[in-house]
């Protein structure tokens, strides 16, 4: 009938939203209402000016306008007026009733509302069911954590630690002085940890977000001092002025340029060194000759271990300032420690945050009248002394990995002459964006639909269709002769696949970026390039890792895995029970551009001036006279472009929630609704006369008024 016809046309536009589709409006930054507006009233003058009346028009706007098909006490017409779906309860799908964010809650005086068109109505990267419900004991009162009269669906800080929730490891919960879980930690009463219940042999990622008491501390990291000049005799001395700067020019000039004398902020992880739970480590010599042992994979990021004494062990893991862009204020330091467990956790282990002092010292090697005549070496790196910080605890992350499935996806400049097709120089991007369509509908929706029922219902076999394997199976040109035209999404034949598995998402990305990255820019795209003509092309990483994860947030909710006592903090990784901690896959897809210069190599490219000027032709080109009016295509140009930078950001889904049943791993797939078999991705690509690009943004979204303001406000914007 017409009324089901419109209706699943209805749906298909709103719930069939991809993740690129939600990046897209997630560039807009701003909260999307304010939160003292009535949405319905502000819907109503909307249509009384002549603006459209909502997104989605329905039938029963017209023949039943005071009914409610959803029964979720808004009217028919209400929600066609504030554009929310006539049939769900729950329009946009983050856990509050559209009734809910549109009536409004008395709150500290004032009424408050959210916006039922957005999952995360103040931007804050957190649900507005989540942010609602999490510590409320009224399910129609939002919650408060930090009692500032704010709600949190509101608050752009939840738990008030000075961090805001989209920078914070931990938003609802902190050890800061005037919370509810006040600790300081000292030189005398470190932070004490203990993880229980770890899977043997697995590598456990330990996030610290830290603050010190005293905020002028975070930034002390960015002085330098200068050590006196010609100073000549004790410890420390400075024969030659130089600075860090001087000795690695690969540093900015400010402040390195200032000195040879900085501090350092470190935590210093004290643990016994029969029971350390360390990564796997090895002999090797120190650079004075002495024969000492190395981690390293500890050393990968920067973490030294060294020995207190026979039956004590030190980790020094390096912190980075957290810096919130509003403001520019540095807010709290981060860092991550890896362990892999062996046994019982044994006794708590001691973090203390310390203060380093590092200099380039020149080693003396004779002395003339207790003067130094003649160095051995200058410049060399010491810590010449650590002094312990009071400080408290941000938040906690503490991650068990189970491995990670990576690969690189690029085209191939040599491939496109055999697939028949034009070469897409410069940036080698058209593919990607097709291969981006058909991951976001796959991949990234945990797709498990082989067939199609007639009512539009997937039908799986309780596996993933699109898997890093499988990508590499049907997109890697030179081993799949025999895949389909259509398993291939009807795809230009011209991509490379590169897959590496690794034992952690974070070795992984290092090591993509560090290494495989690199071959493979030098040996695909150097001979492609020249000073005439430059090339800036784009790879696109897709990966999925596998772990179990525990957060500080988790005391808010009573959580059994998550104890205080006094300094302790105890995190239970239970494997089975009601308490089991979960083991999420995670699907993620992300891309970069390159570019070369005969000074670097190959580098990242700016990604702001890649924005505004190579992708920005490129698209220009693309789009000139793809679609029936200018506006159409200055539209969806600058939503590409805008695209473009979301997955540079990258989009992530959870596609997976196991447990351990009968020391099996038992998977529950997470499928999308938006999901789709390949035969309906190849359809998008069989035939058209647009270019990739254009098919693409003609495939995710339908013009519209909305959408060109959108695009002319993104515009003005950048």
């Amino acid at each position: 009938s017409v009324r089901q016809t419109a209706k699943q046309d209805q749906q298909d536009a709103h719930r069939a939203e991809t993740q690129t589709q939600r990046a897209l409006n997630d560039q807009r930054a701003k909260p999307s209402v304010s939160p003292h507006q009535d949405p319905l009233a502000a819907a109503q003058l909307q249509v009384s000016v002549g603006d459209e009346p909502g997104r989605f028009a329905d039938p029963l706007c017209a023949s039943d306008p005071n009914g409610d098909a959803d029964g979720d006490m808004l009217t028919n017409l209400s929600e066609c007026l504030l554009g929310t779906l006539v049939d769900s309860t729950d329009t946009d799908q983050d856990g509050l009733s559209d009734w809910l964010e549109v009536k409004g809650v008395q709150f500290a005086g004032q009424t408050w509302y959210t916006n039922p068109l957005d999952q995360d109505s103040n931007k804050d990267g957190i649900f507005d069911g989540r942010e609602w419900y999490l510590g409320s004991t009224n399910e129609n009162v939002p919650a408060d954590t930090n009692s500032n009269g704010i709600p949190d669906v509101w608050d752009e800080d939840n738990d008030g630690d000075g961090v805001r929730d989209n920078l914070d490891l931990s938003p609802y919960t902190s050890t800061q002085p005037d919370g509810p879980n006040a600790r300081f930690f000292t030189e005398d009463t470190p932070l004490q940890l203990v993880f229980n219940d770890l899977m043997a042999d697995e590598l456990v990622k330990v996030e610290f977000q830290v603050a010190p008491q005293n905020p002028d501390h975070l930034w002390y990291t960015q002085n330098v001092l200068d050590w006196p000049l010609d100073d000549k005799q004790g410890q420390i001395q400075d024969a030659d002025s130089a600075t860090f700067y001087d000795v690695a020019q690969d540093l900015p000039p400010a402040p390195n340029a200032n000195g040879d004398m900085r501090l350092v902020p470190m935590l210093e992880i004290e643990m016994a060194a029969n029971a350390a739970n360390l990564p796997p480590s090895e002999p090797c010599t120190a650079p004075t000759g002495e024969e000492t042992t190395c981690y390293p994979l500890l050393e990968q990021f920067g973490i030294a271990v060294q020995p207190l004494n026979g039956d004590t062990l030190a980790a020094y893991v390096p912190l980075q300032v957290v810096t919130d862009p509003v403001g520019d204020n540095n807010v709290a330091f981060y860092g991550q420690m890896f362990y892999r467990a062996s046994g019982a956790w044994g006794a708590p282990a001691n973090v203390r945050m310390v203060w380093a002092v590092q200099v380039l010292n020149d080693i003396c090697d004779a002395y003339d009248d207790n003067i130094c005549s003649e160095y051995s070496a200058m410049n060399v790196p010491q810590l010449v002394h650590i002094y312990a910080d009071e400080w408290y605890l941000s938040g906690i992350h503490v991650t068990e990995e189970h491995g990670a499935d990576m690969a690189l996806i690029y085209e191939d400049p040599q491939a496109f002459a055999s697939a028949g097709v034009e070469e897409d120089g410069p940036l080698y991007l058209e593919t990607l964006y097709g291969l981006l369509y058909g991951l976001d509908n796959t991949f990234l929706a945990g797709a498990d639909c082989d067939s199609v029922e007639a009512n539009g219902a997937c039908v799986g076999n309780d596996q993933r269709d699109i898997t890093v394997p499988e990508l590499a199976r049907r997109f890697e040109h030179t081993i799949n002769s025999g895949v389909s035209d259509t398993d291939r999404w009807n795809l230009p034949n011209v991509l490379r696949v590169d897959r590496q598995s690794y034992a952690s998402s974070d070795i992984g990305l290092l090591t993509t970026a560090v290494t495989e990255t690199v071959r493979i820019l030098e040996e695909t795209y150097t001979p492609a390039w020249s000073a005439s003509q430059p090339i800036t092309p784009t790879i696109l990483l897709a990966y999925e890792s596998m772990s179990r994860s525990v957060n500080l947030d988790e005391g808010l909710a009573g959580n059994a895995n998550l104890a205080w006592s006094n300094q302790t903090l105890t995190l239970n990784f239970r494997q089975s029970g009601a308490d089991a901690v979960d083991l999420n896959t995670m699907a993620v897809v992300k891309w970069a551009p390159y570019a070369y210069t005969t000074t670097d190599g190959w580098v990242g490219a700016d990604i702001n001036q890649f924005y505004d000027n190579a992708l920005a032709s490129h698209l220009a080109r693309d789009f000139d006279g793809a679609f029936p009016t200018p506006e159409e295509n200055e539209t969806y140009q600058t939503l590409a472009q805008v695209l473009y930078l979301a997955v540079y950001q990258g989009n992530l889904r959870l596609v997976e929630i196991g447990a351990l049943v009968n020391g099996q791993i038992q998977r529950q797939i997470i499928a999308q609704e938006y999901q789709k078999p390949s035969e309906a991705i190849a359809v998008t690509f069989l035939t058209t006369a647009l270019e990739s690009i254009p098919t693409v943004l003609n495939a995710l979204i339908v013009f519209s008024e909305t959408w060109a303001q959108i695009a002319h406000g993104l515009t003005l914007a950048g």
